[in-house]
């Protein structure tokens, strides 16, 4: 097989793909784009027969004699990345809506003396629903141009409007096939063969931030086996690496530090839902954080509110949500002991500030081993989310942070 040759594929080099059109704006931040919209999964090297068509034609006029190299995803997994990023559809319109606006304003100000009337009726800001029913259609106007000035949202509406199939970038100019490890993230397969360090500021993965190291491990070995096709979107605090302190009132100092030197990564603040979360929660609320830094509360469970508990009155049934739903509470089955019943909640100690009794699961180390155990041994992740639809909703409620 030939390898597809720079002089067939410079013609768009470095640029993102919605089906057969180039998108704008992406030459610069190019690697930024595809760290966002790609993972590692979505790299190929295949032969022209192999190869998905719309790159075939694009890259190798059809050529079916070349080898190709590049990154390729469904735009329906790539417009879900987005939304992970916070480009909603209401965010989208909004940031659209900015831009129209901004329009009909310069135009306004225009002053042409051949044709007042035509400028006039042109600052009329056109809506939102107008403007996607005239890009569907390709009429063509001035207005019909109009983007918003986020070229991740101009490509999420685009997406939305004209629905391509897929999402793909060349990777011809990259020697990086025999080095690409799929196990690793996007970011870290790129950067040794492609840095524009110097001109281009890199797009850092949203950082979860947790009360401790055993949170982190459940979280990033189930948000790489539920949903792998996200792993790369997210990265998580190294608290063995770098002895990082963990609790509930030391994710909050971490935060605190964080919003005072203006760090500007997104970043998640996930508490435990029991008592000393929402305490520390309740503090960070009554700050101002960054729009970048996002505090929140894993979600209440259904079958929490009616579970076996132990404390100094003995054995009780009761609502744990609030008071007792650290990460433990979030491995469903595991939590299960050989008879069938649950592994009980015990209560720790009092917290005045909420009224509440503080607990935990008993036994979180073993129910932590069965979780972790279990997540290994399945390699289906739709499996995983039937069996496990606590943590599922976890991580969609993680996945909701910036929305």
């Amino acid at each position: 097989m030939r390898q597809a040759s720079i002089e067939v594929r410079f013609v768009g080099s470095f640029e993102i793909y919605a089906d057969a059109v180039p998108f704008r704006d992406t030459e610069l931040n190019w690697q930024g784009w595809c760290e966002i919209l790609f993972s590692s999964d979505d790299f190929h090297v295949l032969s022209g027969d192999l190869a998905h068509s719309v790159v075939v034609d694009e890259i190798g006029g059809g050529d079916s004699e070349l080898t190709y190299q590049y990154l390729h995803a469904s735009a329906d997994l790539v417009r879900r990345r987005l939304h992970l990023q916070g480009y909603t559809a209401d965010r989208c319109r909004t940031l659209w809506e900015r831009a129209a606006s901004d329009y009909a304003e310069l135009r306004k100000r225009v002053e042409l003396k051949l044709d007042q009337q035509a400028y006039a009726d042109s600052a009329v800001p056109i809506q939102f629903e107008e403007w996607v029913s005239q890009r569907a259609a390709g009429q063509p106007s001035d207005r019909n141009d109009i983007e918003p000035i986020d070229p991740m949202a101009a490509l999420a509406l685009h997406i939305d409007i004209f629905h391509p199939t897929s999402i793909w970038t060349d990777l011809t100019e990259l020697d990086i096939g025999a080095s690409f490890d799929k196990s690793l993230p996007l970011d870290v397969n790129l950067s040794s063969d492609f840095d524009h360090s110097d001109y281009v500021e890199p797009i850092v993965r949203v950082l979860i931030l947790t009360e401790g190291k055993t949170d982190t491990r459940i979280l990033s070995a189930a948000l790489q086996q539920f949903y792998p096709e996200f792993r790369d979107v997210y990265q998580f605090m190294d608290f063995e690496g770098f002895k990082v302190e963990g609790s509930a009132s030391a994710l909050t100092r971490m935060v605190k530090s964080f919003a005072g030197a203006r760090f500007r990564e997104h970043t998640i603040a996930l508490f435990d839902n029991d008592v000393a979360g929402h305490i520390e929660k309740a503090h960070l609320d009554s700050i101002e954080l960054p729009a970048n830094i996002k505090a929140m509360t894993m979600p209440d469970l259904d079958f929490a509110r009616s579970y076996p508990t132990l404390g100094p009155e003995g054995s009780r049934t009761m609502d744990v949500n609030r008071s007792a739903c650290a990460i433990e509470m979030f491995l469903g089955e595991a939590l299960q002991q050989p008879g069938g019943e649950f592994v009980p909640v015990r209560w720790t100690a009092w917290k005045r500030e909420m009224g509440l009794y503080q607990g935990e699961v008993d036994a979180k180390d073993l129910v932590t081993s069965r979780f972790l155990d279990a997540v290994a041994a399945e390699p289906n992740p739709q499996e995983l989310r039937r069996r496990f639809p606590e943590m599922d909703k976890l991580l969609n409620a993680i996945f909701e942070a910036f929305n």
